[in-house]
């Protein structure tokens, strides 16, 4: 392989390790996004909890309302969980994309430093084979 060939290799290599990096942030963006998500959920459901618990009294709209909350509550947990579930094995994905790149690019690293040993080995064999030959001068 030649050596520009294995410059535009590396630049793609890490083209994508670039590209995978920020997929990566988005996918941890998202995660933090969804951990918001059940915290708002999780304190609206203790509001609601300590409302009821409270003793006071409530209407039957106001119960009806607190029942169809509770019901969408599930809705929206059971949506958090998949959409959790997504974001986790789509970030495990590229992470592994990611690893693996990296060590595409140590091996194209590792062949270009391979080349360019060879290449100065058979620079320096020609230089040897162009000098003339002489004998060894003796002291006679």
């Amino acid at each position: 392989m030649s050596p520009r060939m294995l410059e535009r290799l590396k630049y793609l290599a890490l083209e994508r390790e670039r590209a995978l990096g920020q997929e990566i942030e988005r996918h941890r963006a998202s995660l933090a996004q969804i951990a918001q998500q059940r915290e708002v959920l999780s304190a609206y459901r203790a509001r609601l909890t300590g409302g009821w618990t409270g003793g006071r009294t409530v209407s039957a709209h106001q119960a009806q309302s607190a029942d169809r909350f509770v019901t969408a509550s599930r809705g929206a947990e059971a949506q958090i969980e998949q959409a959790d579930a997504r974001a986790r094995a789509a970030l495990a994905a590229a992470l592994n994309a990611l690893a693996a790149e990296q060590a595409r690019y140590r091996q194209l690293d590792t062949a270009q430093s391979e080349l360019t040993a060879r290449q100065a080995r058979a620079a320096e064999q020609r230089a040897e084979r162009a000098q003339p030959w002489r004998p060894a001068r003796t002291g006679f």
